[in-house]
């Protein structure tokens, strides 16, 4: 009975899940202040020595390796750690893919093509001799 009207509640609009990260502690007081406060990913809700909800960088991350590769070219170890960066740096980072970011092709310039002109006419050869 309990679950069902917890489910009337929620379908209702009278509850709302949050998510609470893992690793950085709140209190309830602020759970309860910060329940209508939804921060970027990266943030998480903090309330400041005057009593204001703000949104504040992550301080720690899960310690999971799910690879995510950013759009500044950079692989991070998972997406917590990508938008902690974004964040810190105050820059946007979206994830690019998942998986480990590709190193870009280096164009070499001694490709197996890559060779001077030949010179079919022996004027055109002596005058490139000069």
């Amino acid at each position: 009975m309990k679950l069902l009207y917890a489910w009337f509640l929620f379908a209702a609009g009278w509850a709302s899940v949050t998510s609470v990260p893992v690793k950085d502690e709140i209190t309830d007081s602020q759970l309860d202040i910060c329940a209508a406060v939804i921060c970027r990913p990266g943030r998480v809700c903090r309330i400041l020595d005057n009593g204001v909800a703000s949104c504040q960088c992550v301080q720690h991350c899960p310690s999971h390796h799910k690879p995510v590769c950013g759009t500044n070219g950079v692989t991070y170890d998972n997406h917590c750690l990508l938008h902690k960066d974004a964040c810190l740096g105050q820059k946007h980072i979206s994830i690019k893919h998942k998986g480990h970011c590709k190193k870009p092709k280096v164009k070499s310039s001694h490709h197996k093509y890559h060779q001077k002109p030949v010179v079919c006419f022996q004027h055109e050869r002596d005058h490139i001799r000069r």
